[in-house]
């Protein structure tokens, strides 16, 4: 059996990243996410606010930002 990667969906169309903050950080993304997130929460927490909804993030928890929402 072959494995050719780059005929793979996931291998063009994702990006994985790695951010580490210390102690409190706060972003402002009001005009919007620029893409879809997907996310988990490796240590810490975190609070997404919205204009509907806020969502409290604890560690081991995955999360979606959808494209366009502010928060």
């Amino acid at each position: 059996m072959v494995n050719n990667m780059k005929n793979v969906f996931f291998a063009q169309n994702f990006f994985f990243n790695e951010f580490i903050f210390s102690k409190y950080r706060y972003t402002d993304n009001s005009s919007g996410a620029p893409m879809n997130y997907i996310a988990y929460m490796a240590n810490g927490t975190a609070k997404i606010v919205s204009k509907d909804i806020t969502i409290n993030i604890n560690e081991g928890d995955v999360f979606f930002i959808p494209k366009n929402l502010s928060y």
